[in-house]
């Protein structure tokens, strides 16, 4: 099966969404599948071999001047590229690490809105190139947040639509009012478009339902993996002791007050 898995970078930063999708897209490579992972964004950071295309689409410059200025949603295909380019994304992204969902309203509306955002432009250019040099059997979502491009996607591709749900609460909690509801509503929406949801946890599932108002149904739980090469008993296991290993954001939503209480 031809898989085209289109996650998001984070600036720079690790991402534990972001690790996911490559040992995911790692894994669906060793059991046969042509599996792609395509960055949005910025490049992304990881932890192991990176299985992401070396080139971003809906990339950080584009996508914000496209959202600051109409000028920006007209300029040609070259000039864009310019602007994508993975090295200058790197570059600007350690400026822009300290980005925070509250001041990210307006940009999310639009994103939602796939064919009537601001940023349709950018759909357009992933569709036709996804068609063209692709022609992927499915497209996977990184999480709800790309949900506006699932019907561009699947109309000009002709592939059904997957969608992980992982931490979309957290950002979308993270937005004031008005732009929280209006996202969530706008995610709702975008369910009649996305043909499977895949959430880690039936908990998780559970809530995610409730909370973006999907039907149950269509959200089917795979829990996540590991690589157990790196978890082998070796010198480590003689070591007089247990050693806790704590890899993520040092923050509530990742549960360090809980690991140090």
């Amino acid at each position: 099966m031809k898989i085209a898995y289109i996650t998001a970078g984070a600036a720079g930063m690790f991402c534990g969404s972001c690790l996911n999708d490559n040992t995911l897209v790692t894994a669906l490579c060793a059991l046969g599948h042509d599996a792609l992972l395509i960055p949005t964004y910025t490049p992304i950071r990881t932890d192991e071999i990176s299985q992401s295309l070396d080139r971003v689409f809906f990339g950080g410059i584009n996508v914000y001047l496209q959202q600051k200025s109409r000028f920006f949603r007209w300029t040609p295909s070259f000039f864009d590229r310019l602007l994508d380019a993975p090295f200058l994304l790197r570059w600007v992204s350690r400026f822009a690490s300290s980005t925070k969902a509250e001041d990210l309203g307006d940009l999310t509306i639009s994103m939602l809105k796939g064919k009537h955002g601001y940023q349709v432009k950018e759909a357009l250019k992933l569709a036709a190139w996804l068609k063209k040099e692709i022609k992927p059997d499915v497209i996977h979502l990184t999480n709800a947040l790309l949900s506006g491009m699932a019907d561009i996607l699947s109309n000009e591709v002709g592939a059904p639509v997957v969608c992980s749900l992982q931490g979309d609460d957290i950002f979308l909690n993270a937005l004031p009012e008005p732009f929280r509801t209006k996202a969530i509503d706008l995610i709702s929406a975008n369910s009649s478009l996305v043909n499977r949801y895949v959430a880690s946890s039936y908990f998780y599932a559970d809530s995610m339902a409730a909370y973006l108002k999907i039907p149950r149904e269509k959200i089917g739980v795979i829990q996540p993996g590991i690589n157990i090469k790196y978890h082998l008993a070796g010198s480590n296991a003689q070591k007089a002791g247990n050693v806790l290993g704590y890899f993520a954001r040092i923050c509530p939503e990742k549960g360090f007050h809980n690991l140090v209480t």
